[in-house]
């Protein structure tokens, strides 16, 4: 009997250790009508500005002492999430002071940043000249990666306890 209720115990505890998500984003303060074309017309108006934008990493590589992902940008969905069904708004990168795995942050990954914006950087993506809105990291919230296993879309109901 006792050995029952401990493992009724333990699996309520997985149960909910495994429904938990990351902390929401800070988001205030943030101005949510500034957009990435905004900053390229007018970088020195907006320098300092609170954003949230969102996207997927393009590229990223790691610095003396940050790490600076390039993230093409798209629309927020209602939960910050960018929603990569939409067109994309732009390109911008993000310095994230410190050192990020950038095997975690790989490109293709999606994520979103609250952050300050710290200007531009001029750049080129080919051989087209291109200004990059450069966001101070503040807060990262990388997104799980999407799981396609060939046989989707996927309906499961039921209740219980299911461990890979």
């Amino acid at each position: 009997m006792m050995i029952t209720r401990l493992l009724i115990a333990v699996i309520v505890v997985l149960q909910f250790a495994a429904c938990s998500t990351a902390p929401p984003l800070d988001t205030r303060g943030v101005d949510q009508r500034i957009t990435t074309r905004q900053v390229v017309a007018t970088p020195d108006a907006l320098r300092g500005g609170k954003i949230l934008w969102g996207g997927v990493i393009v590229q990223g590589g790691n610095q003396a002492d940050s790490t600076q992902l390039e993230v093409l940008a798209y629309p927020l969905r209602y939960n910050n999430r960018p929603d990569i069904d939409a067109a994309p708004i732009g390109r911008f990168i993000i310095v994230q002071h410190g050192y990020l795995e950038t095997v975690d942050y790989a490109p293709g990954r999606t994520l979103t940043v609250v952050g300050t914006l710290d200007g531009l950087r001029h750049g080129k993506i080919g051989e087209a000249d291109y200004d990059y809105p450069v966001v101070l990291a503040q807060q990262l919230r990388l997104w799980p990666e999407a799981r396609r296993t060939g046989n989707d879309p996927q309906f499961h109901i039921g209740v219980g306890v299911l461990f890979h």
